[in-house]
């Protein structure tokens, strides 16, 4: 169960590291032929770019913060979570892994829950944080609608 908990937070970094880093690295290549090709860029002049949301994402200081948004919290992307035992489960006719973990002290309001293929090598998942009486709910990785209804039941359960 240990080493299935490791390959659990392992592949969410994973998923993070060809999802949100690449990001990070167009950006920092992208940036100094934008601003090459971008009337008033760095010349302290506003273009017409940099006041639409894709121009403000590439754009510095607005660049950093979007970065920041786009990042899932560190309880989940880091092995310092609250975790259930995975269990099987067939979705389907198809046989998968899930799991949940949630933030230490926090379970009741931040959550996540993966399901991965029995090979690892796709994982979907939904994260979950409540704010008030707020909850605000994220699938990723591009689950289908199968998928996702197993996401959300269980996500319902463990977070009423």
């Amino acid at each position: 169960m240990r080493s299935f908990l490791f390959a659990f937070v392992a592949s969410i970094t994973f998923i993070f590291s060809f999802t949100i880093l690449p990001a990070l690295a167009v950006e920092s290549s992208s940036e100094s032929l934008r601003s090459s090709l971008i009337p008033g860029n760095g010349t302290g002049q506003d273009s017409a770019y940099e006041h639409t949301l894709e121009g403000m994402a590439h754009t510095p200081p607005f660049s950093k913060a979007y970065q920041t948004m786009m990042t899932l919290p560190r309880w989940a992307t880091l092995p310092r979570a609250v975790t259930t035992p995975a269990q099987s489960l067939v979705i389907a006719g198809k046989p998968y892994f899930m799991g949940t973990l949630c933030k230490p002290h926090s379970c009741a309001s931040d959550q996540l829950v993966v399901i991965f293929t029995k090979d690892g090598r796709k994982a979907w998942g939904l994260f979950a944080i409540s704010r008030g009486d707020a909850r605000y709910e994220m699938p990723l990785g591009e689950p289908d609608s199968a998928i996702l209804k197993v996401l959300t039941e269980t996500l319902h359960k463990t977070m009423p």
